[in-house]
């Protein structure tokens, strides 16, 4: 009998342990405390706080593509521009902002990829010449 007594008082030592560290905790923490993560939430709305590119990535997911060709191109344009202005490796220090960069180019690729295949084969304006030449120069 001893024995289950000895276990019973260790759990409940344990167990009243832990609640008062995971209170001192919260009390410490506060109410407004968030975890620090490695990486950066892409989804969401744009805030303030946002760096440049991740507000350029969660534009990017905003886009949806449309029945028409010249829309369609116009969308792909206006994704074009917007990682090129955004591609930029000077006084990139951190392994965050590279690691945002990388998701950039391939959200990028993905809706370039599925607004470009929603263009018609024969569709021709200026506009295709345009993309062409600013996709030929990134």
């Amino acid at each position: 009998m001893n024995i289950l007594n000895d276990v019973v008082n260790g759990a409940a030592r344990q167990f009243g342990r832990e609640f008062g560290r995971a209170g001192a905790n919260s009390i410490l923490k506060g109410t407004n405390s968030y975890t620090i993560k490695g990486k950066t939430d892409y989804s969401g709305r744009i805030k303030s706080s946002d760096n440049d590119v991740v507000k350029s990535i969660k534009e990017i997911n905003k886009v949806k593509f449309v029945s028409t060709n010249k829309a369609n191109v116009s969308r792909l344009i206006d994704l074009t521009d917007l990682v090129i202005s955004n591609i930029n490796f000077k006084g990139n220090s951190t392994l965050n902002e590279i690691n945002d960069i990388t998701e950039l180019i391939n959200q990028y690729n993905d809706k370039f990829n599925h607004g470009s295949s929603l263009v018609a084969d024969d569709f021709k304006e200026k506009s295709i010449d345009y993309l062409e030449e600013e996709e030929n120069i990134s």
